[in-house]
C-alpha cells in the first residue's frame, strides 16, 4: 500500500510540472491453471482490452476446451454513488471454444468463490447473439453483442442484461485451428466461437475480493468434469494525455 501512495504522490507532482502526460494506475485481472497468491506488478502497458496479455491469456484445458476471458476495469473498485447499478453485479466476458467435437458447457453451475473473503457465488450465463455491427470499419459484419436498439423491444429496459440463459447446457463449438492463432480482431466475428457473459450477482473484485476461483463444469459423454480457473489482481499502468 505504501509503493501505491508514493505512485499516486509522484503522478500529482508530474500533474503539476506538465499538465500533459501523466500514468494512471489501476488493477486488473490474470488468470490460469495454478494458484498464485501475490500480485503482480507488470510495468507499462499499452494494451489493456481484448489483445492484453494481463486480461486475456488464453487457457487450453485437457479435454480441448479454450477458454478467453475479458475483465472490465470498473470492477475492481467498489462501487460508487453514481455508478450504475451494473457495477454492484460482476460481468466477464467469456469466449470459448473446443479443439474437440460433443463436449457442453454446464450453465447451471458454474462457480465463483472468493476465497480470501470466504464468498461463494452461483454465476449466471448469459449467451450472446450475433449482430450486424454497426462500427464504420466493419458495418453488416455480424459480431457478439446484446441487441441493437432496433431489435429490443423497449431500449430503455435493463431485462437484457439479465435474461440468463436458462437450460442446462449448452454446445461448444468445435473448431480445428487452435484459438492462439486467431486474430484479435476475428474474436467476436468468428461463428466457431461461443460468446457470452458471466453474471455473478452482489459480487465485485476490490481488494481481496480479486482473488476467485472459476469453477467451469463441463459434459462430456454424459459425465460432468469440472476445471477450476484461480484469477488474482495483477496491477498495470497506462498513460493518460
Amino acid at each position: 500500500m505504501r509503493h501505491v501512495t508514493k505512485l499516486l504522490a509522484i503522478m500529482s507532482i508530474v500533474l503539476i510540472l506538465n499538465g500533459c502526460a501523466y500514468y494512471v494506475y489501476n488493477t486488473g485481472s490474470a488468470y490460469g491453471l495454478t494458484n498464485v497468491e501475490t500480485t503482480k506488478y507488470l510495468g507499462h502497458q499499452q494494451n489493456t482490452g481484448y489483445s492484453s496479455p494481463i486480461f486475456t491469456p488464453i487457457v487450453t484445458l485437457d479435454n480441448g476446451v479454450q477458454v478467453k476471458l475479458h475483465f472490465s476495469g470498473g470492477y475492481s473498485r467498489p462501487p460508487g454513488e453514481s455508478d450504475s447499478e451494473h457495477f454492484n453485479n460482476l460481468r466477464i466476458e467469456i469466449f470459448i471454444t473446443s479443439l474437440e467435437e460433443g463436449i457442453r458447457l454446464d450453465t447451471q453451475h458454474i462457480m465463483m468463490d472468493q476465497y480470501r473473503i470466504s464468498k461463494k457465488a452461483k454465476v449466471n450465463f448469459l449467451e450472446m447473439k450475433r449482430y450486424p455491427s454497426k462500427a464504420r470499419n466493419s458495418y453488416g459484419i455480424d459480431v457478439c453483442q446484446y441487441p441493437p436498439e432496433d431489435v429490443q423491444v423497449d431500449s430503455n429496459s435493463f431485462d437484457i442484461f439479465y435474461d440468463f440463459y436458462q437450460k442446462d447446457s449448452i454446445s461448444i463449438p468445435y473448431r480445428q485451428v487452435d484459438f492462439n492463432l486467431l486474430p484479435v480482431h476475428l474474436l467476436a466475428i468468428d461463428t466457431n466461437i461461443l460468446c457470452g457473459i458471466l453474471v455473478a450477482m452482489n459480487t465485485n473484485l476490490a481488494g481481496d475480493q480479486g482473488f476467485f476461483t472459476l469453477t467451469l463444469p463441463f459434459i462430456e459423454e454424459g459425465q460432468i468434469t469440472e476445471y477450476t480457473l484461480y484469477v488474482y489482481p495483477v496491477e498495470y499502468r497506462f498513460t493518460a494525455k
